[in-house]
């Protein structure tokens, strides 16, 4: 199995693509943010995702360079750059179980 995205956006992630794709907390707070507001700007996921107002457009950068290209990679967001709206495709279901386990984890802590 490698790490390189699926041409159809309706197969199954492999395991290696959903360990590339949640490898980063960046990344895996996007997609819990994305699964409850979305669409939404790389500002504004940014802005949501940022404690700190003036790492704002760090993060921004961050998401735009790094990350959105990633999660894009393997059909988890669209993003739409004319638009400036990124959201989650169908495929991103898959990502779930793995964040909710996740989420217990982190919270047992």
């Amino acid at each position: 199995m490698t790490d390189e995205p699926s041409e159809t956006n309706d197969a199954r992630l492999t395991v290696d693509a959903i360990c590339a794709v949640l490898a980063h907390h960046r990344r895996r707070e996007l997609v819990r943010y994305l699964s409850v507001d979305d669409p939404v700007t790389v500002t504004g996921a940014a802005t949501a995702l940022t404690e700190a107002e003036d790492a704002v457009e760090r993060t921004a950068i961050e998401l735009h360079h790094l990350h959105i290209p990633k999660l894009a990679a393997h059909d988890v967001v669209d993003y739409d750059r004319g638009r400036d709206r990124l959201v989650l495709t169908e495929r991103a279901a898959q990502l779930r179980p793995y964040l909710e386990l996740e989420s217990e984890y982190s919270e047992e802590e």
